[in-house]
């Protein structure tokens, strides 16, 4: 169990907020939220003694989850990762400022939800550290490293044994949960986008979840950023450092906090009177405080989904023996999918919260296809946008003529199936320069992942 952070549950006539969740991280938020002007008014929990308890402590009302946001003026989502996205659409309809702990969603499709749904409101992700006094003072010196030439952070501490954790993990282990606290830092402080990431994950765990995490993740700069984290270390150790040609910048968050420049001790200033000094120093009042703000600040939904999108190309690294796994560089969005709607081309950090990706950039099209030329066989499932109307058919029609090219000169053996991939193919005008193109839709994937399909079996019954 983490050390109890101190200090006294009070109600105050303020803003007020309501708690979705009851274990410690709600407790932190609680603790944070009247140093940073806000009352706790309701807490919800599938877990009704935890709720009972803490709304007792907080002289706050106990709700169920589907009350929420209960008419308060902001909800923290302080939930396991699979209630996140109703509990913050809820929030979003209902009203309220959001702040929806980390991981963003479950996968990257529930996350998509939530950016189209954070349009038309206010949401924000519990990246906490980005709130924290030290790592402002570190931003601030960030321009005398120049170009960054290291970069690394570690993430160590402990296994957790309370509340979820000491169940069997099924959403991921502690990449998932654990991860997005570097990855975020990783990509703020990175001075070009991230292009690839590999991994090697080791679990020592009774349910198999990953509990040591090693990613590297490679921007288009030529930086590779190297990352650890952990639940396997026997103290606990949240730091940084980077590099620039002729200067140094080393950041600890834990134990203590600790900003050097160079060797030297930077002195980071106190704004707040909080009960625990950590409440503070990790970020989680001045996150409330951004998030109250005329304009806010933070992590917002899509930042978020970067982050969780960089753990999902890691777990599939990892799932391939550490083989490094292509991320997009670019996307084609607009506000709506419609014949001669205005769209552009933006990089994946700075999609407008108010558009849609509707299909990949030219960058990632350039990408992929220097990509094509190395490879011996190609399994192609799905289009890569909306093809169907112009100009979202511009990185499927590209990409496929770029295959049906090398399957003719150089001998690629390419294969495709599943879903609209006909129909994608028939429309950039290759479907018959292929290898083979399969017409059985989803039995082509169960095929090829060797499952027994009904009719091949019963062929083979027949002799």
């Amino acid at each position: 169990m983490p050390p109890p952070l101190g200090g006294r549950l009070g109600r105050r006539n303020r803003p007020t907020l309501a708690l979705a969740g009851a274990g410690y991280i709600a407790v932190v938020h609680a603790l944070a939220a009247p140093v940073a002007g806000l009352r706790v008014a309701s807490v919800a929990s599938r877990g009704g003694s935890s709720a009972r308890h803490l709304a007792g402590e907080l002289d706050a009302r106990r709700v169920t989850p589907d009350q929420l946001p209960d008419g308060a003026d902001v909800l923290v989502v302080a939930t396991p990762a699979p209630d996140h996205v109703a509990l913050a659409l809820a929030g979003l309809d209902g009203g309220a400022r959001v702040l929806v702990e980390k991981p963003l969603a479950p996968t990257l499709a529930d996350a998509d939800r939530v950016v189209v749904a954070s349009a038309g409101g206010i949401l924000r992700v519990g990246e906490n550290l980005l709130h924290a006094p030290a790592w402002a003072a570190l931003q601030q010196r960030r321009a005398s490293l120049g170009g960054l030439r290291h970069l690394s952070l570690r993430t160590l501490q402990p296994p957790p044994d309370w509340g979820h954790f000491a169940r069997p993990m099924l959403d991921g282990g502690v990449l998932y949960d654990l991860g997005p606290h570097p990855v975020a830092l990783a990509l703020e402080l990175a001075d070009s986008e991230p292009v690839a990431v590999s991994a090697e994950l080791s679990s020592v765990r009774p349910d198999g979840a990953d509990d040591d995490a090693r990613v590297l993740l490679r921007c288009a700069s030529g930086l590779v950023v190297d990352l650890h984290v952990s639940w396997t270390s026997p103290e606990v150790t949240w730091d940084l450092q980077a590099a620039g040609p002729t200067a140094v910048l080393r950041l600890e968050l834990l134990p203590e906090v600790r900003l050097e420049h160079d060797g030297e001790p930077v002195e980071v200033a106190s704004r707040h009177r909080a009960p625990d000094p950590r409440l503070e120093q990790l970020g989680y009042v001045d996150q409330l405080v951004d998030l109250m703000s005329p304009t806010p600040g933070g992590q917002d939904a899509g930042a978020a989904r970067t982050v969780l999108e960089v753990i999902c190309a890691a777990y599939l690294s990892a799932g391939r023996d550490g083989e490094e796994v292509a991320l997009p560089l670019d996307a084609v969005v607009a506000k709506e999918f419609a014949e001669g709607v205005e769209s552009e081309t933006v990089l994946l950090d700075a999609i407008p919260a108010d558009s849609m990706i509707l299909d990949l950039g030219p960058a990632t099209v350039a990408d992929l296809s220097g990509r094509l030329k190395d490879c011996k066989t190609l399994i192609w499932n799905g289009p890569l946008g909306a093809f169907e109307i112009k100009p979202f058919d511009f990185a499927t029609n590209a990409l496929a003529r770029e295959v049906a090219e090398l399957t003719t000169d150089s001998g690629l053996l390419s294969i495709a199936g599943g879903g609209d991939t006909v129909a994608a193919l028939v429309n950039a005008g290759v479907s018959n320069q292929f290898s083979y193109v399969s017409m059985a839709g989803g039995a082509f994937l169960e095929w090829l992942e060797g499952k027994e399909l009904p009719g091949v079996a019963a062929l083979k019954a027949g002799g």
